[in-house]
C-alpha cells in the first residue's frame, strides 16, 4: 500500500487539528471522554497509515518539504510575534486566552503547510 506525499503531509496534520479540538471540546464542556477515544483510535489509524508509507521521498520532494518548512517557519515567527505583543502592553493577562491563540495558530499553520507544499508541488519548483 503506498500513500501518495500530499495525503502523508495531511496525515501528518492530524496531531495538532486533534490538539486543538480536545481544547474546545474541553473549554464547552462538552463529553471529552468520548472524543479521548476517538482522538486515540485516529492516531493509532494514523500511525498505521504511516507505517505502510513505502514510496520512497526523492530529492525534489525533499527540497519541497524544506522550502515549505522555512517558508512556515517565518510565518510561526511573525504571527507568534503578533498574537504574544499585544499582551505585553495588556495588564490582566489571561493564560488561557493565550493558549487558545497559540494553538489555533498551530493548527492554522499545518493547514497553511499543507497548502504550500501542494502548491510548490503543483509548480514544480
Amino acid at each position: 500500500m503506498k500513500i501518495n506525499l500530499k495525503v502523508w503531509m495531511a496525515i501528518k496534520a492530524i496531531p495538532a487539528l486533534l490538539l486543538l479540538i480536545y481544547l474546545m471540546t474541553i473549554g464547552y464542556a462538552l463529553n471529552w471522554q468520548m472524543f479521548t477515544s476517538l482522538a486515540l483510535f485516529l492516531l493509532v489509524l494514523m500511525k498505521l497509515l504511516l507505517k505502510y508509507y513505502v514510496e520512497d521521498i526523492d530529492e525534489r520532494a525533499k527540497e519541497i518539504i524544506n522550502r515549505t518548512d522555512a517558508l512556515c517557519y517565518k510565518l510561526s515567527i511573525c504571527i507568534m510575534g503578533i498574537l504574544v505583543l499585544p499582551f505585553l502592553f495588556v495588564e490582566p493577562v489571561q493564560s488561557i486566552q493565550i493558549g487558545y491563540l497559540i494553538i489555533s495558530s498551530i493548527s492554522t499553520l499545518t493547514i497553511i503547510r499543507i497548502i504550500i507544499f501542494i502548491v510548490l508541488d503543483k509548480r514544480g519548483d
